[in-house]
């Protein structure tokens, strides 16, 4: 019988070969003597590391990078970053000034693996993969290690936002912030030209009104609340964002986001006409307390993040429903609503992730599209009905942007110049569908 969550049994095939005898026949006068033998192979769900996985079957370009440079950089993580799923020749396009730099991939920071059914048999010379990575082809697709994650119900509490002072709940802004705290946001939020700051729990972003999803505008920062009694949704120290509602529902970082509003600057000698930087050991400046990057029993942070950001800072629960499962570190940033396709390689289409400011997202980022009742058992529907979510990254976002944790897409788009950090973490697994043979 198959495992619980796999729909296909197990075969099992016995073989009975009769060979010639020689020696025995001396002794036994039989010229045969049947040989048997007996294998079985099925799938099996074992947890396996979830490195950057882009999950469309069989399209072209599933990773395709335009930008005049266009740069997708992995440090640490599993020894292989990169899993491109299509069996397409094309799977992989990137532009005469692209690069895929995995040289500082791996446990070990000395390379990782690149991994593509489709695309090219042998390595292009614009993915760098260090001593210790390998070109991987053809490598066998890697199931949605998210499938058997419930998404949320609709919370019974709506969203609300109120005003917060400099240094109250967190808030870093000297002119003030807008907290808002967890619920339902049906009309989406939008932050321009502001400061905001989330109290910790679970955000589920409905598609009505203008302001579809999460919308970081010019010159917005975003933080994480912080103080006595924040620690809410199972003291679980990050938020979710879970999207659902139409093809414009989810998360849309734009140019300029993570920037202080109107005249404001980075405090530097004093809390005036400015905004507080973040410290990643959770450590406190003018009386403004930050979230620790690190899990109360999590691994320390990588040293490729630096001790201050500046601009925006998400971070994703540790524990609860949608924190890690394996470990205590960063779990769900964003989750996509399965039903839904958001295809951020059209014109102001989301997910989408531009530049010109400095944002750090940790935890996972989700957009897969797979059955219209939401769930994300597999296989999923057929690739012209499903499949239909497409990671946007553009601008400048490599000045000083970071993303600590995994991407999980259908497919990733890449203009103008990005130049994305993404840092991986080694012990991060989720239950993989396997090809198992017993013999």
């Amino acid at each position: 019988p198959p495992p619980a969550d796999v729909a296909v049994p197990f075969v099992q095939v016995d073989v009975t070969e009769k060979v010639p005898a020689y020696f025995s026949r001396l002794l036994t006068g039989t010229g045969e003597v049947p040989v048997h033998a007996t294998a079985a192979c099925g799938l099996t769900s074992t947890p396996g590391p979830v490195p950057i996985i882009v999950l469309h079957p069989t399209d072209s370009a599933t990773i395709d990078m335009r930008g005049a440079p266009s740069l997708i950089q992995v440090v640490g993580g599993p020894q292989q970053s990169i899993q491109v799923n299509s069996n397409n020749p094309s799977a992989v396009t990137t532009g005469s000034l692209s690069t895929v730099d995995l040289t500082l991939g791996g446990p070990d920071n000395t390379g990782s693996s690149f991994g593509t059914f489709g695309g090219q048999a042998s390595q292009p010379g614009s993915v760098t993969l260090g001593s210790t990575g390998k070109w991987l082809y053809p490598h066998l697709p890697i199931s949605d290690p998210y499938r058997n994650v419930q998404y949320p119900a609709v919370p019974t509490t709506m969203g609300v936002s109120v005003s917060r002072n400099f240094t109250q709940d967190g808030c870093p802004d000297t002119t003030g912030c807008t907290e808002y705290q967890p619920g339902y946001y049906p009309s989406g939020i939008k932050v321009q030209d502001a400061t905001a700051i989330f109290v910790p729990g679970l955000y589920y972003i409905g598609g009505q009104g203008a302001n579809h999803g999460l919308d970081l505008g010019p010159n917005s920062i975003v933080r994480i609340a912080t103080g006595p009694g924040l620690v809410r949704d199972d003291g679980n120290l990050g938020v979710t964002f879970y999207f659902s509602g139409n093809g414009s529902t989810s998360v849309n970082i734009d140019a300029n986001s993570g920037k202080p509003h109107g005249s404001l600057q980075v405090c530097t000698s004093s809390p005036t006409n400015c905004v507080v930087q973040y410290h990643k050991d959770g450590s406190s400046e003018f009386g403004v307390a930050s979230l620790a990057l690190k899990c109360p029993a999590g691994e320390n942070p990588p040293d490729e993040v630096p001790a201050t950001i500046p601009g925006n800072v998400l971070l994703a629960p540790c524990t609860g429903a949608y924190g890690d499962p394996a470990r205590d570190n960063r779990g769900f940033l964003y989750f996509q609503d399965r039903a839904v396709a958001v295809d951020g390689s059209r014109g102001g289409g989301v997910p989408s992730w531009q530049g010109g400011g400095s944002t750090l997202a940790a935890g996972f980022m989700y957009f897969h599209q797979c059955h219209a009742d939401h769930t994300g058992t597999e296989p999923c529907d057929a690739p012209t009905a499903g499949f239909g979510d497409v990671f946007h990254m553009g601008g400048t976002p490599g000045s000083g942007s970071y993303a600590v944790g995994s991407l999980v897409t259908d497919k990733i788009f890449e203009n103008g110049n990005p130049g994305l950090l993404m840092i991986l973490d080694p012990d991060n697994t989720f239950p993989q569908y396997k090809i198992v043979f017993f013999h």
